[in-house]
């Protein structure tokens, strides 16, 4: 139970401050979607109802600070420092990563 309620409130507060992103970088011009956690669907506009891979072989290739591991059961992504405790969200823009980074610090 505690997992599910850690996963509920970091989900939110991942889902609220990608919102934000989105919100900053649109009124600079910039295209901004983000892969919301509790469905895997884009979140914002017309999207189709094929959800985005939530442990794809591709996600190293997004972050090298991320590896796809083989734990038995199933295929899970892990930081090189932080391990398996990490929570991975997915935001994609057509704004350069210096104008994504510099809002994102001004954000949290």
């Amino acid at each position: 139970v505690y997992v599910q309620n850690y996963e509920a409130v970091v989900s939110t507060q991942s889902t609220g401050h990608a919102a934000d992103l989105c919100q900053q970088l649109q009124s600079l011009g910039y295209w901004c979607n983000f892969i919301d956690p509790s469905s895997g669907l884009p979140y914002l506009g017309e999207f189709n109802a094929v959800p985005f891979p939530d442990c794809d072989e591709d996600f190293p290739q997004f972050s090298p600070d991320l590896e796809l591991e083989d734990i038995g059961c199933c295929r899970a992504l892990r930081h090189i420092d932080w391990g398996f405790e990490v929570f991975t969200g997915v935001l994609f823009s057509d704004a350069p990563i210096e104008i994504v980074q510099n809002i994102r610090r001004m954000i949290n």
